[in-house]
């Protein structure tokens, strides 16, 4: 299965290429949930999120980040030329550079697009993750961007959560995380990063 999402992902990578538009430093994470049976399968490139809510209402991640920061992830990246740290004033997040530090400053390791950032050991292989629904006593899953992840920590999403699957709503648990996340960003008085998000209930008891 994975080496049949890989050859997908080849192409639509080719098909990007073929448009009118620059893909040369733009590009986009991806996250793929496939529901069979009794088994939850994640690919992810990119630094969007996964995570599934059990029985408890704990909040447990599914995916992982692809950080430039991450050993595996900065070694390859250096091994192509290119070089991983913050900006100029050494602040902020980890990004991709060019050994003149001038570009592209993407913040993640993988990604579908970023043809420059792909000269420097940017890849778009996906990781794979497989959760049994059942074993695992989840009740919901949640897909989501990094603008929601950034700002809201497990226990705030854990509570909201838990009060939207016991009213059985699931647009205003979608809602809900997304004004969470707004709310911080005012707060914080910082830029207000993309906030894609989508949320599955799973009843496990029927």
């Amino acid at each position: 299965r994975l080496s049949i999402i890989k050859e997908q992902f080849k192409l639509l990578e080719n098909f990007l290429l073929e448009k009118p538009y620059s893909v040369q430093y733009s590009g986009t994470t991806c996250l793929i949930l496939i529901y069979i049976e009794d088994k939850i399968i994640c690919y992810n490139i990119g630094d969007s999120r996964s995570a599934y809510i059990n029985n408890e209402y704990q909040c447990i991640s599914i995916s992982k980040d692809h950080k430039p920061e991450l050993p595996k992830e900065k070694s390859r990246i250096e091994e192509n030329g290119g070089i991983v740290k913050k900006d100029y004033l050494n602040c902020g997040i980890f990004r991709v550079w060019s050994k003149n530090g001038k570009y592209p400053g993407l913040a993640m390791s993988r990604s579908l697009g970023d043809y420059v950032a792909k000269s420097l050991g940017v890849i778009s292989e996906p990781d794979f993750y497989e959760i049994n629904i059942i074993k695992n006593n989840v009740k919901s899953v949640i897909l989501s961007s990094d603008g929601l992840w950034d700002v809201v920590n497990n226990n705030q999403i854990e509570k909201i959560v838990e009060e939207y699957i016991i009213k059985d709503d699931c647009v205003g648990c979608v809602n809900a995380l997304i004004d969470e996340a707004k709310k911080l960003y005012r707060k914080r008085n910082i830029s207000c990063d993309d906030i894609t998000v989508i949320v599955i209930f799973f009843d496990i008891n029927k």
